[in-house]
């Protein structure tokens, strides 16, 4: 039997949306109305329906449960998006995998671009902009500059960076 996924929401008095996933027929758990979190607002639309999709999809797997997005495939999306439309999209893809996909993170149990990007934490891109301070501390260190504007500028002297944190 094949199920449907529908969008409901229910007014509330101050103004904000009740959002829900309505499922026929029912999961194989018993759910027929799933709350969706974290969306309220009427402009949380979209949010609904690509949460919906991602339902919509497992199901024609035969799944009950979406397929998490790591941060690698949501990269691989958005550098598709802008393919022929910034000059810099392949560029930027091939520093994303160089720098920040095979940053370790978690205390070196994983890869940031491994992670599903839902799980994503303030930590995690903590763990990537420490790594590429470094990267550049190094290089700077080395007495490399990048381009003739940067042969004029100022050497840093402290051992700190002025880089914001």
């Amino acid at each position: 039997m094949q199920h449907s996924v529908t969008i409901k929401s229910r007014p509330l008095a101050d103004g904000r949306v009740s959002w829900f996933l309505y499922f026929r027929p029912p999961l194989a758990d018993g759910t027929a109305l799933m709350p969706v979190k974290g969306c309220t607002r009427p402009e949380d639309r979209p949010k609904v329906e690509a949460f919906a999709n991602s339902y919509r999809r497992a199901l024609r797997r035969g799944s009950t449960q979406p397929a998490e997005e790591t941060c690698d495939g949501w990269y691989d999306r958005f550098v598709k998006s802008r393919m022929g439309k910034v000059s810099t999209a392949s560029t930027d893809q091939k520093q994303w995998l160089k720098w920040i996909s095979k940053t370790r993170v978690r205390v070196g149990t994983t890869t940031f671009g491994a992670l599903p990007i839902e799980d994503v934490n303030a930590d995690d891109i903590e763990d990537v902009r420490d790594l590429l301070d470094t990267a550049i501390d190094e290089w700077e260190a080395a007495s490399k500059v990048r381009g003739r504007a940067c042969h004029s500028a100022p050497r840093r002297t402290s051992g700190r960076s002025s880089r914001a944190r």
